[in-house]
């Protein structure tokens, strides 16, 4: 949906292709030479994963690394989501409506929406204990404990 994005890289295909002296884009060059936007499908991450799609998560956990996404950005998102869940789930625990969440929480109407599906999915334990295991997962990433990319494997195969 970038055409700007999309202009680029087929001038970056053409100027490698004319360095190669070959005559057509071939899907390697494709491959090798132009990287998708990871900022796009990190949404998509967070929908699968609230979803428990845990398979379409594991997939698009992947994509976000081998797009290079910066570890910290994605545990950053993924926490934020998770929050968003658990704070949901605790105000429909004292029995807030979604009206009344939206205008507390000072979320945009569609993503209390669309997150009060996603918690419906989820106790609030669970979700407590998601935020949890990111909060520990960026901890230790920072403080050269762990690899971001292991422990988030290992949190998504524990399909909470």
């Amino acid at each position: 949906g970038d055409l700007w994005q999309l202009r680029n890289e087929l001038n970056k295909l053409i100027h490698y292709v004319q360095g190669k002296s070959a005559a057509e884009i071939t899907a390697s060059d494709v491959k090798e030479m132009t990287q998708g936007k990871f900022s796009d499908n990190i949404f998509a991450l967070t929908d699968a994963w609230g979803s428990k799609n845990l398979r379409l998560a594991g997939k698009l956990l992947e994509d976000q690394f081998s797009l290079s996404a910066a570890p910290e950005y994605l545990t950053s998102i993924l926490l934020r989501h998770f929050k968003i869940l658990a704070q949901i789930k605790e105000a429909q625990a004292f029995g807030k409506r979604e009206s009344d969440i939206t205008a507390q929480s000072g979320l945009h109407p569609f993503v209390v929406k669309k997150s009060l599906a996603q918690a419906a999915k989820f106790t609030l334990e669970q979700l407590q204990m998601i935020v949890n295991r990111l909060t520990e997962i960026d901890y230790s990433f920072k403080s050269g404990r762990g690899e971001i990319k292991t422990l988030l494997d290992l949190l998504l195969a524990k399909n909470i």
